[in-house]
């Protein structure tokens, strides 16, 4: 959600783009996909260790933040994660589990502040 409370969903648009042949391209391209989700799902830590994400989003945000090329996963890894089944590509938007705490809270906060019109 940004600041006009949009909805903004984070995936690999310019995935085309990567390649084998440019590994730094690659490699930042995944750490700010990593970065977004840590965002979007406003996590603040020092220690990575500890993320703690709902889903799926966990294991796919540590993989993208490895400093280390040889432990970050890369874009196949990526794209083939179990974060994304909840995706269908042909035409369905986006099916979770769970819903995210601060959208679930955000939603509830939303529903009690404002009140329910009626027409009785």
């Amino acid at each position: 959600m940004d600041k006009d409370m949009n909805c903004k969903l984070v995936g690999f648009e310019h995935a085309e783009l990567l390649n084998e042949e440019s590994a730094l391209q690659n490699s930042l391209m995944l750490t700010m996909v990593g970065h977004v989700m840590v965002k979007l799902y406003q996590y603040n830590s020092i220690n990575k260790e500890q993320i703690s994400i709902p889903d799926y989003g966990n294991s796919l945000v540590q993989g993208l933040l490895q400093t280390d090329l040889d432990q970050q996963i890369n874009i196949e890894q990526a794209l083939s994660h179990e974060y994304f089944e909840y995706f269908d590509y042909n035409s369905s938007p986006m099916m979770q589990k769970q819903i995210v705490p601060k959208l679930k809270s955000f939603i509830t906060q939303q529903s009690l502040s404002s009140p329910i019109e009626t027409n009785i």
